[in-house]
């Protein structure tokens, strides 16, 4: 199982908003192991050689939880890459919160590094409705520099594959629930030896 991420020429820098609609879907649907029923969720992934990669989470949750409940359980997307596959050990995650509080960094020789600067992402949070209920999300960039000054990365171009995860963690019935497109397992859920594989196309 991977997922395909393609490589599009059209997106403009001020306004990097692709059309969401024709790209492949990821459906998160691998249980942690902690988890018997989770929350459906999706994520799409795109790429533009000079711009950087955009991401697409969204949740179909009714009342997600804003912000830390009583026990500290909170509902959440997030993306997991390991950009540089010559580099497997170092990545990058972003997570947000239906509030639309965004948390960002770098994990690089086992050094975690905040991304200080999260206005360069172009978080774009949004919720609405439609035949498979309500749901929330966000959209986000990993600018071309970020994957270069980081993590040496060149340009991805068709047939390169990189390695990462997406996940939702929400709450079912009182009850913590984690649901990702690659199987995981522990409690570290932004382990790059469970990562699985990611393959660039054009579209």
């Amino acid at each position: 199982m991977q997922y395909k991420i393609t490589i599009i020429e059209d997106l403009e820098p001020h306004n990097p908003q692709p059309e969401w609609d024709i790209l492949p879907v990821a459906k998160l649907t691998q249980p942690s192991d902690a988890t018997e029923q989770g929350i459906f969720a999706q994520a799409a992934l795109c790429y533009q050689p000079g711009l950087g990669m955009m991401a697409r989470l969204w949740a179909f949750e009714v009342g997600p939880a804003r912000g830390e409940t009583q026990n500290g359980e909170k509902s959440r997307l997030a993306l997991a890459l390991a950009p540089n596959p010559a580099r497997p050990d170092d990545y990058l995650s972003v997570t947000f919160e239906p509030d639309g509080t965004l948390t960002a960094y770098t994990v690089i020789n086992k050094n975690t590094l905040a991304i200080e600067n999260t206005k360069s992402l172009s978080f774009l949070a949004f919720a609405g409705g439609d035949l498979q209920g309500e749901y929330w999300g966000g959209t986000f960039l990993l600018p071309q520099q970020l994957l270069n000054d980081s993590f040496g990365c060149s340009p991805y171009k068709s047939g390169d594959r990189i390695t990462g995860n997406m996940l939702h963690t929400g709450m079912v019935e009182g009850a913590q629930a984690t649901m990702a497109f690659f199987p995981i397992s522990g409690k570290e859920l932004s382990n790059p030896k469970q990562f699985g594989t990611f393959e660039f196309i054009h579209f």
